[in-house]
């Protein structure tokens, strides 16, 4: 007895192929789309964090070394720039379009990155009387990447005085 065997493989084992490897390329096309989904948001997350904390720290160590507040001068008042002075230089933090700036009398610094913006920066001058100023500062990073539930975004509120 001749057999023959057929070469090659029918119409519908090629279609459960083709089924099964779509499939397949549509579970992983999802899994990669929220794994890149999760980097972006850690990213955006991390980059509002590291600024933030940037730019507080930055604050406090120049308050510690600070011999007053020009600017907001009086007990009470607000304003979108806040003046310290130190060391006969007086060093102005003011927001110019979305980015943070620090203006030493010689050189301008940028303190934000590129990945985050900074808004709403508000300096209120507290304190009593005849005592050492304090300063309450706060504004607000948000993260430049778009994401689904909208930009990462966090207020920073810094209170600190004279020593």
């Amino acid at each position: 007895m001749n057999k023959k065997y057929k070469k090659g493989s029918s119409i519908i084992e090629v279609i459960i192929y083709t089924f099964l490897s779509l499939t397949l390329l549509l579970v992983l096309t999802d899994v990669f789309s929220q794994l890149l989904n999760k980097s972006q948001e850690s990213v955006s997350m991390s980059e509002v964090e590291v600024d933030g904390k940037f730019i507080s720290q930055k604050i406090y160590n120049q308050i510690a070394q600070a011999s007053g507040i020009s600017l907001p001068a009086n007990l009470g008042d607000t304003s979108n720039t806040f003046t310290l002075a130190i060391n006969s230089s007086n060093y102005s933090y003011y927001l110019s379009g979305t980015n943070m700036f620090l203006n030493d009398g010689i050189t301008i610094e940028r303190l934000n990155s590129y990945g985050t913006t900074v808004s709403n920066l508000t300096a209120q001058r507290l304190g009593n009387p005849g005592g050492k100023p304090i300063i309450r500062i706060s504004f607000d990073i948000t993260s430049t990447i778009i994401q689904a539930q909208g930009n990462e975004s966090k207020n920073y509120l810094i209170t600190a005085g004279l020593r």
